[in-house]
């Protein structure tokens, strides 16, 4: 579509009529875009909850700390912007900037985009509730607190996080037996490694149900 300004700089009243034209043109366009957005809200109900997805707002919106840090970030917007669908949902992104709303066919695959991510959380979810569930059958405290012994374990989560210290490690672990042995501190440990520590039992714990034995001071054996 050809868009023809007519402006006082035709009878030579605008000191700058090629940027004054281009304001113009910005205006119409600007206007017409929100005219796009306002119909495209107005025919798909769930257009505002799309683009709180594509643009991380309201409900995918992440955590962060004091410092503007991302703490905690959305799992339906983790990894979006990669696979199948990431390219694409890029582009329904500057599409939204440039036109103001998407067409039926972006609109349908974006939501589609957004169920496939909703699925993978939820099973996600069942597959930690089902592992959570297992944990809490099987996992008591070891030793008694204060006291130094050996651990043979087996790492399976490895979580870091900075602080003014510098790195600490989270280290998530089970004995043989299926104990959830856990060690913080300025040790990280490869995942899936099997090892032999001698540790001090620092305190029994207990998260979402499950016996949890924290250990100070490993030493590899």
């Amino acid at each position: 579509m050809t868009i023809k300004v007519r402006s006082a700089y035709m009878d030579g009243d605008i000191e700058h009529p090629a940027a004054y034209e281009a304001a113009i043109r910005a205006r119409i366009k600007a206007n017409a875009s929100k005219t796009r957005r306002k119909d495209w809200f107005a025919k798909h109900p769930d257009a505002q909850r799309l683009w709180d997805w594509l643009y991380g707002h309201g409900e995918f919106e992440d955590k962060f700390n004091d410092r503007g840090d991302s703490v905690n970030p959305n799992p339906l917007r983790n990894g979006m912007f990669s696979g199948d669908f990431g390219g694409t949902l890029l582009e329904m992104r500057e599409a939204i900037m440039e036109w103001g709303g998407l067409t039926d066919k972006q609109t349908d695959l974006v939501r589609r985009a957004l169920a496939r991510a909703e699925e993978r959380v939820a099973n996600a979810n069942k597959r930690r509730e089902e592992r959570i569930a297992a944990d809490r059958a099987t996992s008591q405290h070891v030793g008694t607190v204060g006291e130094r012994r050996e651990f043979t374990l087996t790492v399976g989560k490895v979580f870091s996080f900075e602080g003014i210290y510098g790195t600490t490690y989270i280290n998530i672990c089970k004995d043989a037996d299926g104990n959830v042995i856990v060690y913080k501190g300025s040790n990280g440990y490869e995942e899936g490694e099997t090892l032999t520590v001698k540790a001090t039992v620092k305190a029994h714990d207990e998260r979402e149900g499950v016996a949890q034995t924290l250990i100070a001071r490993p030493k590899v054996m």
